[in-house]
């Protein structure tokens, strides 16, 4: 048996932690505002960089566009395809600008290293989280497609021997006139290019010019995933390629110390077995004896203390005292957080407790949980690396979220520079968060160096729950002071759960500590609200975490949504009208009201009744309503029908916003009524899909969503259909029965204790 031992390896398998990788630049600076690699980072058509052609096949215009002499238009698409339709909605971008014949547009994936692809949201890297990705880049590629086009009118003038202003250009061909080239005729004439011509943000067209944003454009992702075409992580097949599985420590720093091996000796002779610091790897030519070995393989693991004592269910009670005790004081949000979007809140301690404690005020307080939640992607984790003989460099197939982190990883583990890590992002079969972090990566990276062949790493269904990373369990205690009128004249948001960026991104905590991941969607920007305090108490518990879809704003807005129709209720407001009462602005105003209309608001049909909830994310606002019923006898909850009203600026595809914001609402609703994951003595108690239940088919309601467009930049959309679905189902559950659910799951089990109390 192979022994292997990477220095602090153990501690940083699980994700985005690179404190312990040796990396040839600074790794912090490269997090948070861009490295050696990014420096400079420039938006295209600024750079001095040059513009190539052969004068006769193609001309580069710089990294996204290059443009064929058979008219044929290539635009790049470097971010992770995971069918939220970036692959679609980027090039369309580029291709608004240069006036393509959208037809004649072939996108083409890649994943470099490279500051023309990063996200300058994230400091230059190229990282699909957060619904960014379009708001980050909407510019940078816009100026790509305007610089093509504008160097296409150059050459067209210096042809033709006619100013350029006197040109124009529309569906992959420039006119002057009646007559008209088109662009490849344009590209075969130029013969050799230099310096692509400067853009700027003035040169772009104005909103009322798009021909194909706001379209309902067909995603070019489709088709191969339609025939079968599409490669996704699993597909990967790689000359010479074996296989492997890994036990994996049960907790998070678990060591494996004696490792017994039952097989008999024909499948010994065809396995290697391959001690790691956080688990066993079994490898061989074929995966039937990877999985067949692994079975006879039995793993005493060496616990780490403070895993081992973590009880999930015992922890989220004690949560819940810590929340409620004032004495324990936290992280004040928002702080210093290392990310652009942290919103701001400011509250004065005094004057909320002076209100608080005040005759003129009326106060009221309560207290919700969660539990931890799997990201239950279709496609489990698995990469594919094939590292040099000199161990220096390595090429990787891999399903990521994290193309420059991962990039970074490999070499980190290789003790080589990232220019030598070339990696392929397929396309992934659902991320939701989870592959972001890049553990998956770094299994490949590492026995690849160590066989010294090409290999395919695989994680079972059982493999991604018992070893998954989390959305972490929260307690969140609300309390407030009511003026007279109803006004809402203190806040405090105290939320109590482990960090996930002390677990896999210690670079991106604040400067206090403060925890992105755990607090978004604590602050209250759209509600009138004239003191607002919002704390995070962390909890050290030690096990593996990661963002989850929609973030913090998940649970934090299931306690702020249900607080408020609580508010609303001890008023005796309904609670829709309460909401507009609140809201400070009228976009706000504009998504209830429409939410409202919808839902035909306050008329449910006997046996159901209805929830509303607003939440807002990363720039978008979204109102929902739930329509539900209850089997009070089997404390089931159905959701018959979901209506949400969404504002998202201004909406790319249509129908794709669409698309993904139904994809939201049927995650949240998941989640929401059965999704948990529990942990005794630190070891998950979950294995598969029969424990850990999802959603079915026949459960998913009728899901009506009306867009409501605004100004001319989009905003988040791919997690902005969540945050409303558990607090609309929990406020109609009250309207139904009286009784007032503070935790999720609302299971069968929490509705029927709920029913009792």
């Amino acid at each position: 048996m192979k022994q292997f031992n990477f220095e602090n390896v153990t501690d940083h398998l699980t994700g985005l932690n690179l404190d312990g990788y040796k990396f040839p630049i600074d790794r912090r600076d490269f997090i948070i505002g861009g490295s050696a690699i990014f420096a400079g980072f420039l938006i295209p058509g600024s750079s001095s960089s040059a513009a190539t052609s052969d004068g006769k096949d193609h001309a580069q215009v710089n990294a996204w566009v290059s443009i064929h002499a058979n008219g044929d238009v290539i635009i790049v698409s470097p971010n992770a395809e995971m069918g939220q339709g970036t692959m679609t909605g980027i090039p369309l971008l580029a291709a608004e600008e240069l006036d393509a014949d959208w037809s004649r547009v072939t996108v083409k994936q890649v994943g470099p290293v490279s500051k023309e692809f990063g996200n300058p949201l994230f400091g230059g890297i190229i990282h699909t989280v957060a619904s960014l990705t379009t708001a980050g880049l909407f510019d940078n590629v816009r100026l790509a497609g305007a610089q093509a086009r504008k160097m296409l009118l150059d050459q067209a003038s210096k042809q033709w021997n006619v100013p350029a202003n006197k040109l124009k250009t529309e569906n992959g061909y420039v006119y002057h006139g009646a007559k008209k080239i088109s662009y490849g005729d344009v590209v075969k004439a130029s013969g050799n290019l230099k310096n692509p011509p400067k853009v700027t943000l003035a040169d772009l067209k104005k909103p009322n010019e798009y021909k194909l944003i706001g379209r309902d454009i067909p995603r070019v992702d489709i088709p191969a995933k339609v025939d079968g075409s599409a490669e996704f992580g699993l597909d990967v097949q790689i000359p010479g390629m074996i296989h492997a599985s890994i036990i994996r420590a049960p907790m998070h720093g678990a060591k494996p110390k004696k490792i017994t091996n039952d097989n008999d000796a024909e499948l010994k002779s065809k396995v290697s077995v391959i001690k790691l610091d956080y688990g066993v790897a079994v490898v061989s030519a074929d995966i039937a004896d990877v999985l067949e070995a692994r079975d006879g393989i039995e793993v005493e693991w060496d616990f780490p203390s403070v895993g081992r004592k973590y009880d999930s269910d015992r922890s989220l009670k004690d949560y819940v005292k810590v929340s409620e005790d004032s004495s324990v004081k936290g992280i004040a949000w928002p702080g210093k957080a290392h990310v652009p979007w942290a919103p701001a809140v400011k509250g004065n301690q005094k004057d909320y407790d002076a209100k608080m404690k005040s005759d003129d005020f009326k106060s009221i307080s309560a207290s919700y949980t969660t539990e931890h939640t799997y990201h239950a992607q279709m496609e489990p984790m698995n990469a594919t690396a094939k590292v040099s003989p000199d161990g220096k460099s390595a090429e990787i197939w891999a399903p990521t979220q994290a193309v420059s982190v991962s990039t970074f990883a490999a070499a980190g583990v290789l003790k080589t520079s990232p220019q030598n890590i070339k990696l392929n992002t397929t396309f992934l079969g659902g991320g939701f968060g989870r592959r972001a972090q890049v553990d998956y990566v770094v299994d490949a990276v590492i026995l690849s160096k160590i066989t010294k062949k090409v290999v395919k790493v695989v994680w079972s269904r059982e493999d991604d729950l018992a070893a998954g990373a989390f959305k972490p369990s929260t307690a969140v205690n609300l309390s407030a002071a009511l003026g007279k009128d109803g006004s809402i004249e203190a806040w405090k948001h105290r939320t109590v759960a482990e960090s996930p960026l002390r677990y896999y991104a210690k670079g991106l905590l604040g400067k206090n500590g403060e925890d992105i991941l755990v607090m978004s969607g604590a602050e209250q920007l759209n509600y009138t609200m004239p003191n607002q305090i919002a704390e995070h108490i962390n909890r050290e518990q030690g096990t593996r975490l990661a963002a989850w879809r929609g973030i913090g704003h998940g649970p934090n807005r299931f306690a702020t949504e249900c607080f408020v129709d609580e508010i609303a209720l001890s008023l005796g407001k309904d609670p829709a009208e309460y909401r507009l009462y609140l809201a400070n602005n009228p976009r706000i105003k504009r998504v209830i009201k429409k939410v409202m209309e919808m839902a035909d608001w306050g008329k449910s049909k006997p046996g159901l009744a209805q929830g509303i909830a607003y939440s807002d994310y990363n720039g978008s606002h979204s109102a929902g309503v739930a329509e539900i019923s209850l089997d009070e006898k089997t404390g089931k909850i159905r959701v018959h029908r979901y209506f949400i009203a969404v504002d998202a600026g201004l909406p790319l595809i249509p129908d794709n916003v669409r698309a993904q914001i139904e994809s939201g609402v049927i995650y949240g609703i998941s989640s929401a009524l059965t999704e948990k994951v529990s942990h005794a003595e630190g070891i998950v108690q979950q294995s598969n899909f029969h424990d850990y239940e999802v959603m079915r088919m026949a459960d998913v309601p009728e899901i009506n969503i009306e867009i409501l467009p605004f100004g001319d930049r989009p905003s988040a959309v791919g997690e902005l259909g969540l945050p409303t679905t558990a607090p609309a189902i929990a406020n109609a559950v009250h309207k139904m029965t009286g009784k007032r659910v503070r935790q999720m799951p609302m299971n069968s089990e929490t509705i029927l204790e709920a029913l009792k109390a």
